[in-house]
């Protein structure tokens, strides 16, 4: 892949990487890292909806994640240390949603006994992730790894969740919270744990998210702006001078290259 990510790298003006872990590699193919610009995508912020009172004690844990093999494995081991914490399995409950739910028992060693101890609430595929987000306190991710940007962590975010991730979820967005940078699934048990005990984290935890998803998308516009210009508003153009804007189709300028992904 280096030699493919090479080549089209040389065919740019301008790289664009998802992360800085990235700009960096592409940079070093380059031997010229002022070619590479990181802009990461940005998912419009929705209105957060009401997270759903329950009549019980039990901290209520969201996963939603498609029917991959990567999904199944971060989620068994995340079920597993959930089930070996001396806390969790008393004071909270797993929901899941997505493909995953479909695939995990036949696709995971032991996914059906995993399944009968944990004992989570499965949705399957929802046609509406507000639905999902306003039943959860807490959303997490246990990323053990990967490339990009971990889509369900900033989707999640734009939604107003409260997010608990790996440091491996939250790669390229630059959260500094203890939230979003647990060292492993075992640290984000034990951080999950902590809010299972304390219910007042939970208000912290939600502000921080939401603080670290302005900044972040705050970033990335203006990298995006920084590299294509302003998105032009026609509505805000005065009357008197519409007649003047004149749109053209015309042979791009500058070649953009996205590495791995093949986009131009």
């Amino acid at each position: 892949m280096s030699g493919a990510s090479a080549a089209a790298c040389r065919r740019a003006d301008i790289v664009v990487a998802l992360q800085d872990d990235e700009a960096e590699h592409f940079g070093q193919l380059l031997g010229d890292a002022s070619a590479v610009r990181v802009i990461s995508p940005v998912i419009p912020t929705r209105e957060p909806a009401p997270v759903c009172e329950q009549a019980g004690i039990k901290l209520r844990i969201g996963y939603f994640g498609s029917s991959n093999w990567i999904n199944e494995q971060n989620l068994a081991a995340y079920m597993n240390a959930w089930l070996a914490s001396p806390v969790l399995p008393a004071k909270s409950e797993l929901i899941l949603a997505g493909g995953v739910c479909e695939t995990f028992a036949d696709r995971v060693e032991d996914g059906e006994s995993i399944l009968t101890r944990v004992a989570p609430k499965m949705l399957g595929r929802i046609d509406r992730l507000d639905h999902f987000f306003s039943s959860c306190d807490i959303v997490t991710n246990p990323e053990r790894g990967g490339t990009g940007i971990k889509i369900k962590t900033i989707e999640a975010m734009a939604f107003g969740a409260a997010v608990l991730t790996t440091e491996a979820g939250a790669v390229g967005i630059g959260s500094p919270s203890r939230f979003h940078s647990a060292k492993d699934i075992k640290a984000l048990v034990e951080l999950t744990a902590e809010i299972a005990v304390d219910s007042s984290l939970l208000g912290l935890v939600k502000s921080q998210t939401a603080e670290a998803y302005r900044n972040y998308c705050a970033r990335n516009n203006a990298a995006m702006d920084n590299l294509l210009g302003p998105v032009i508003q026609m509505s805000k153009i005065p009357s008197h001078a519409s007649h003047s804007v004149k749109l053209t189709v015309s042979a791009p300028k500058v070649s953009i290259i996205v590495p791995y992904y093949n986009v131009e």
